[in-house]
């Protein structure tokens, strides 16, 4: 009952999006298909596996990513020093940049091949995660996942490939690869797993970092900053997790709603697979010949965890969650066993099994999809700015000059309910930040809000 008022539903597909289909998906394109390899365990027969190491020509030794300031940008002198060292300095009269861009070259023409996919308006990966509950006949336990592999380090070498072109002030490859990060990540957080919203999580971190100085490329159009600021808004990154939580909520009520009404034996049959235990296990015996009670009880207990690690909703609630994450997981640990020691583990029958359904979070992937949120509405705040300053010649002083015509409603900070995100004007860019954790203005310092600095050189 508390789930169905909390999710409105107990129905799993309900939590899932449409099939994209596959003239209109970003991930259907010929180039991403090749990034699959059998696996007799994964979903469709075969998991993917992201080529970063295909993306810099061989031996190529890119410059080091520096993260500072809410940003990522490129270690360009230090790669300049790397180059003389190994005996391949920048040639006389050419710049670092367009010494980096020449030797980056187009990522062995993977690049090109994700380009000719960015026509297509919709990203979802492939197989889709309501096909793969059809294919298992509406069970989520019965359903097999794809491994998705070397998306962080992708994407990391996508962000080179992007700061070098905005670097260079290469308008089209910008674009282009900046349009290519976010069709990535938008098509694993759509996922709606648990595994699914972390994986994109952690790719949106980089994406929006390295977008920050990418902005800046002095070619790109007011057109370029309205089709980057349209992808942006597509994604809300603590819904996405909120909703990754309830669709596994909503996945452990329909599997133990299941079991409930099999015998004995056909919950031990169908379930021990799925859980690929041993015929010895204690999982397996437990599924085998336990009373419907007991299934009851670590039913329940599975549920009101995960809702309690979901929040109550709203925006700020990620605060409440991240703190009821620490505390599930160290309840976890007492409720699952009624006698531990070193040596004598005795578990709890009415806990045991609903212990192992809890997802194993951390409790800091609340705040990281909080900061992701503020990075993301401030790089369509940096869109909507840099549209003003083309069509007026300049930032403005003050956020509240905003053409509106570029932002009808003002970006509000993920931080603090009610709160906007603080703006100042600097002699080379400008300053965005949020209250951050301590809910307290401290001006943009860098050691207590959270700050995105746009700003020439940065």
């Amino acid at each position: 009952k508390k789930m169905i008022a909390r999710i409105g539903t107990d129905n799993y597909l309900d939590l899932l999006p449409e099939e994209v289909r596959e003239a209109e998906n970003f991930y259907a394109i010929d180039e991403i298909k090749s990034w699959r390899e059998p696996s007799p365990n994964a979903a469709g027969g075969f998991s993917y596996f992201f080529p970063a190491h295909r993306l810099f020509p061989q031996g190529f030794d890119p410059p080091a990513l520096v993260e500072e300031a809410g940003t990522k940008h490129l270690d360009l002198a230090g790669w300049v020093e790397k180059c003389a060292a190994s005996g391949k300095p920048v040639p006389a009269g050419e710049s670092p940049a367009a010494f980096l861009f020449k030797e980056l070259g187009d990522g062995d023409g993977i690049l090109a091949r994700l380009v000719e996919g960015l026509d297509r308006p919709k990203s979802q990966i492939i197989p889709c995660r309501r096909v793969l509950l059809a294919a298992a006949d509406g069970m989520p336990f019965k359903a097999k996942y794809h491994a998705i592999m070397g998306t962080l380090g992708f994407q990391n070498d996508m962000a080179v490939h992007l700061l070098a072109a905005a670097l260079l002030n290469d308008r089209q490859r910008t674009l282009d690869v900046a349009a290519i990060m976010l069709r990535l990540t938008e098509g694993l957080v759509a996922d709606t797993t648990m595994v699914g919203c972390l994986s994109g999580s952690f790719q949106n971190s980089i994406t929006l970092k390295a977008l920050n100085p990418a902005l800046q490329c002095s070619t790109l159009t007011d057109a370029d900053y309205g089709e980057i600021h349209q992808w942006l808004g597509k994604t809300n990154d603590l819904e996405s997790l909120e909703r990754g939580f309830m669709a596994e909520a909503a996945a452990n009520y329909q599997a133990y709603h299941y079991l409930k009404g099999q015998s004995m034996s056909k919950r031990g049959k169908d379930l021990g697979p799925a859980l690929e235990a041993s015929p010895g296990s204690l999982t397996a015996l437990f599924n085998r010949i336990a009373p419907a009670n007991l299934v009851d009880a670590n039913f329940a207990y599975a549920l009101e965890s995960i809702m309690v690690l979901s929040g109550k909703g709203g925006e700020e609630s990620w605060r409440e969650a991240r703190e009821a994450g620490r505390n599930v997981a160290r309840q976890v640990e007492a409720a699952c066993y009624l006698f531990s020691t070193r040596s004598i583990r005795i578990p709890n029958p009415r806990r045991w099994f609903g212990c192992i359904a809890v997802p194993a979070t951390s409790d800091r992937i609340w705040e990281e999809a909080a900061e992701n949120l503020f990075r993301r509405r401030c790089a369509i705040l940096t869109c909507a700015l840099h549209r003003h300053r083309l069509a007026h010649g300049g930032v403005p002083e003050e956020v509240t000059e905003l053409d509106t015509a570029f932002l009808p409603e003002p970006m509000k900070d993920p931080a603090k309910a009610g709160a906007l995100l603080n703006y100042r004007k600097t002699e080379r860019g400008f300053l965005l930040w949020s209250v951050g954790e301590d809910r307290s203005d401290d001006e943009g310092d860098a050691g207590k809000d959270w700050i995105w600095r746009h700003e020439k050189g940065i």
